[in-house]
């Protein structure tokens, strides 16, 4: 079993309802976009869409927003799911 295989079992048998997994996993990404070698050079601050502090309206399926240390923004949507069927 792979290493996000293992990972997304474990948030499934922690938080059997959906949106509390759903919150679980940003708040996983958001600790792996800051620690993880691969990415933790890449940001200067990771947020949450509900902490960040300069977001303007609505929830439009923004769940994780990263500031690049130049300054630009990444909009980042999460999806906890065990396979994504994507169409097209």
């Amino acid at each position: 079993m792979s290493g996000f295989a293992a990972v997304y079992r474990q948030l499934c048998a922690r938080y059997p309802n959906e949106q509390d997994r759903g919150r679980a996993f940003e708040h996983l990404i958001q600790k792996v976009l800051l620690t993880a070698p691969m990415y933790r050079d890449r940001f200067s601050e990771v947020h949450r869409w509900n902490e960040w502090l300069e977001r303007d309206g609505t929830d439009i399926g923004i769940d994780i927003v990263a500031r690049r240390h130049d300054g630009g923004l990444v909009a980042i949507q999460c999806k906890c799911q065990d396979r994504i069927d994507k169409q097209g």
